[in-house]
């Protein structure tokens, strides 16, 4: 299944919207009365074009999507968004410090105005102002204003660290996704009222939107052979170790990697369903996932191999690996039986949480935190004598891409 099977949705975005070109056509107007920057982000390489697009599938569905204005400012958002991947240079100007430095980005977040000179700030200074003036801010302000405040340091960072070399400078994809960004905007002039009522949940929410996003890239790019620059530490911060520890080729690392997508798109999935769905939030949050994984060609290239969340399917794929070679090991044979016990307790867990039929936000976290569980304990039981064999090694990369089918509730 893909991710818009998992979120359920019917379709996906749709460049061919008749809405699309009537927003882009009102936004360049828009783009030359608000001066700066924009004139150059709307004619830069599509970047209109495709927030249009995201803008229109991410309010599809809501009252807001004819209203003109609140459109405008998610297309706007939505470029802001796309420019902090795809042109930053742009964004930053030939010198990055003028816009970056001397705090002027943290007066542009918290709404002092006076004195924002360079391009950037004055952007995200009138950007907030905009959004201020929607019903729907009080309740959204911290969100948008946390997921803005990430991007940009996010970019100010790598500009750091870039002077020290490509090897210092790595941004992770999950930082520019954009979800957070886009999902915060289209709550607030939604009139959402989650993200103040449960701040917790709407931050995990962002924060998971844009790990799918992020994870996909990865896994694309590495597939493609230009990039992440350093896959094996993403792999290696799931596992709990430094890299090196555990020694993986090339398809190894494209598997977790894969599987680490899997985790962060089920989890959303599951902590949608568990929101408020009468509220704007869980809608937007899962369309404006889909569309930028569409916008990032992800859509094709990620689709999850689905497995029977019993027990027994789970252990009959371990011992269909652990028999590869002829033989179970003893070193297999613990890991087996250490997965065998986890799976037991896993049940026992989700038949605590089946009996009122819902699943709430601890609960929501107490899966989250066994499934995590479960693999460091296999990884010690495979380190318990300081040597991971290639069996052993096998064997976890299959549990790492079996653990997300551990849930309660079965995409559809």
């Amino acid at each position: 299944m893909d991710a818009a099977a998992v979120f359920a949705l019917g379709a996906g975005l749709d460049r061919r919207d008749p809405r699309v070109p009537r927003a882009i056509e009102r936004a360049r107007v828009r783009a030359g009365e608000r001066g700066g920057l924009w004139p150059a982000l709307v004619d830069h390489e599509r970047l209109l074009d495709d927030a249009a697009a995201l803008a229109v599938f991410v309010l599809d569905g809501r009252p807001q999507a004819d209203d003109d204005e609140a459109l405008q400012l998610l297309i706007a958002v939505a470029t802001l968004a796309l420019a902090l991947d795809r042109a930053t240079s742009l964004l930053l100007g030939p010198t990055p410090e003028a816009s970056l430095g001397n705090g002027r980005l943290e007066s542009a977040l918290r709404g002092e105005f006076d004195g924002l000179d360079p391009d950037l700030p004055q952007l995200l200074a009138g950007l907030r102002q905009a959004l201020s003036q929607r019903p729907g801010w009080p309740s959204g302000c911290a969100g948008f204003c946390a997921a803005l405040g990430n991007a940009v340091e996010g970019i100010a960072r790598e500009q750091t660290l870039g002077g020290l070399g490509t090897t210092v400078a790595v941004r992770d994809a999950a930082e520019t996704a954009g979800v957070d960004l886009v999902a915060a905007t289209a709550a607030i002039v939604c009139d959402d009222r989650t993200m103040m009522t449960h701040p917790s949940e709407c931050e995990l929410a962002l924060r998971l939107g844009n790990g799918v996003v992020g994870r996909a890239r990865d896994v694309v790019a590495f597939a493609g052979g230009f990039g992440p620059l350093r896959p094996e530490q993403l792999v290696a911060h799931r596992f709990g170790i430094p890299a090196g520890v555990i020694r993986l080729g090339h398809a190894e690392i494209e598997r977790c990697l894969r599987a680490l997508f899997a985790a962060e798109l089920l989890d959303l999935a599951d902590l949608l369903r568990g929101m408020d769905r009468s509220e704007p939030l869980p809608h937007v949050v899962a369309r404006a996932c889909q569309g930028l994984l569409e916008l990032h060609g992800c859509d094709e290239e990620l689709v999850i191999a689905s497995v029977a969340p019993e027990h027994d399917a789970i252990m009959n794929e371990l011992r269909v690996v652990a028999r590869l070679d002829g033989r179970i090991t003893a070193d297999e044979r613990a890991i087996l039986r250490g997965m065998d016990a986890h799976l037991h307790a896993f049940e026992e867990l989700l038949g605590r949480i089946a009996e009122d039929r819902v699943l709430d936000f601890e609960e929501f976290g107490q899966l989250r935190t066994a499934r995590q569980a479960i693999l460091d304990d296999l990884l010690r039981i495979a380190l318990a004598d300081d040597v991971v064999t290639d069996d052993e090694r096998s064997l976890l990369v299959r549990a790492l891409e079996l653990l997300p089918m551990l849930r309660p509730l079965r995409p559809r």
